[in-house]
């Protein structure tokens, strides 16, 4: 069971991460309409983030859980600390020089933890299933949403 509040703790991590750079990003958003997305998606990060905290407190769902595979934990462990939190991300994102980059930097870390939230819910009983396809489908559409403002700026020069 502490492997997977581990990785309930890393999931509220990743989300905590998305609101702090969402922020930032709001900060020096060019337009109105980049502003509100990213404000959007800052709002959604923080509730997914609070969403994670109640899961890691549920010690109900947490007994329900599959046998903890240690294989995929090994992966997940890994995949956490050497691309979701990989020291480097820091650097690449203060050196994002305008909009387009911001976006498709998000749109890669939106990518990142779609990924991340397929894999741990095949380790949680049906009870949390439902939790994490709703983020899923939220991250989904903020990927979405992302990827049709950059293809407006990008048609806009």
């Amino acid at each position: 069971m502490s492997n997977l509040k581990e990785l309930l703790e890393f999931a509220q991590r990743i989300e905590e991460n998305g609101l702090r750079f969402y922020e930032e990003a709001m900060r020096s958003a060019p337009s109105t309409e980049v502003r509100l997305l990213f404000e959007y998606l800052a709002e959604e990060e923080a509730a997914h983030q609070k969403t994670f905290v109640r899961l890691q407190a549920d010690a109900d769902l947490l007994s329900h859980a599959y046998p903890e595979n240690l294989d995929n934990f090994a992966f997940l462990r890994a995949f956490v600390h050497h691309v979701i939190f990989s020291p480097e991300l820091k650097v690449q994102a203060s050196a994002l020089r305008n909009t387009a980059e911001v976006i498709r930097f998000a749109m890669r870390r939106e990518t990142e933890s779609l990924l991340y939230y397929e894999e741990i819910k095949q380790l949680f009983s049906t009870p949390a299933h439902d939790v994490l396809d709703r983020i899923i489908s939220e991250e989904t559409q903020h990927y979405l949403k992302l990827s049709r403002l950059l293809e407006k700026l990008e048609a806009t020069g």
